[in-house]
């Protein structure tokens, strides 16, 4: 939407100059947006049930807020730790 402002020279509006989006996923919506990470490893790697987030993951069980805080937390766990890989050759 901004592009089309830019592209035509035209000056972005005030009331959209600082818009900011946040995205917020279900359980079951964030595993097919990130089909990279595997729902067992991930379990096994915050300490949870592999075949309960599967049940999760597949939105066949109820998940409790303690239980979904566990899985973004070890999400946001899982994030910082990419962000800090350093390769060598």
């Amino acid at each position: 939407m901004l592009a089309s402002y830019t592209e035509n020279g035209e000056e972005i509006p005030e009331e959209l100059q600082h818009l900011e989006f946040e995205y917020k996923y279900d359980l079951p919506s964030f595993f097919k947006y990130c089909p990279m990470i595997n729902a067992s490893g991930f379990a096994r790697y915050i300490g949870m049930n592999p075949t309960l987030l599967l049940q999760y993951k597949l939105g066949r069980a109820y998940i409790s807020e303690k239980q979904l805080q566990r899985i973004e937390d070890g999400i946001h766990r899982l994030g910082n730790m990419l962000i800090e890989a350093k390769f060598t050759v």
